[in-house]
């Protein structure tokens, strides 16, 4: 199943859009494979709070991709995005062009801010199974950990917003990026990620990074990171 996947995403060229009639299905594969039925099911029946759902879908759309392209300690890389959301450019503290297969700018089917649930499910989620290129050296626990780092930019300032967004979903990816970060949350124990946005709660650092460690813990497990190569393992 993991290959009918691949075969869907890797072929599409630069600039076209993702295949209508292969959401649904990708989708399902998403789901089997991150054994994520149950939290879609307890989604689509309500059984999730509505708040902590609006919470996680507002941490998306705040997510920016820095980190990511940042790997192997590349910190001087700066990120560029096309405003429809689908190119990026990423360029050295030498100001040259990225191309080493790691780090380097990719093609968005969807915008990460306008549609951070399908952007989680077929651009993001892929990436951390796959990595950027043939090339890359990297492994899924390291992706894990560099979004870890972008996620936190999008805690800090969904936290700072007023009142999170409403969350609508269908079934053909949406849902399925929710259920990522639901059972994400249960295997690691994170689930302190929403006492962060309780009205008037004071968020130390010190809270903010035990979330994040749980929740790096969790993300691990959904993308079956061998225990021997999770991070932060007592």
């Amino acid at each position: 199943m993991v290959f009918l996947l691949v075969s869907m995403l890797i072929p599409a060229a630069v600039g076209s859009e993702f295949p209508k009639d292969k959401m649904n299905v990708c989708a399902e594969v998403m789901e089997q494979d991150l054994l994520l039925s149950p939290f879609v099911e307890q989604l689509r029946e309500e059984a999730i709070s509505l708040e902590h759902t609006a919470v996680l879908y507002a941490i998306l759309k705040n997510t920016h991709e820095v980190c990511i392209h940042q790997q192997m300690d590349a910190k001087g890389n700066q990120v560029y995005l096309s405003p429809d959301g689908h190119k990026e450019a990423v360029y050295d503290k030498n100001g040259k062009l990225v191309k080493e297969g790691v780090n380097q700018g990719s093609y968005n089917y969807f915008h990460p801010t306008e549609e951070p649930l399908y952007h989680f499910s077929f651009d993001i989620s892929p990436w951390i199974m796959w990595g950027q290129s043939r090339t890359d050296s990297t492994t899924v626990r390291s992706r894990i950990y560099a979004y870890m780092g972008d996620l936190e930019g999008g805690i800090r300032t969904a936290i700072k917003q007023k009142k999170n967004p409403e969350v609508h979903w269908k079934s053909d990816g949406q849902i399925q990026a929710i259920a990522v970060f639901i059972r994400a949350i249960k295997e690691g124990k994170a689930e302190g990620i929403f006492s962060l946005f309780e009205p008037g709660a004071s968020v130390t650092d010190k809270q903010l990074i035990e979330v994040l460690t749980k929740l790096n813990r969790g993300l691990e497990k959904v993308y079956s990171v061998p225990d021997k190569d999770r991070m932060n393992r007592k």
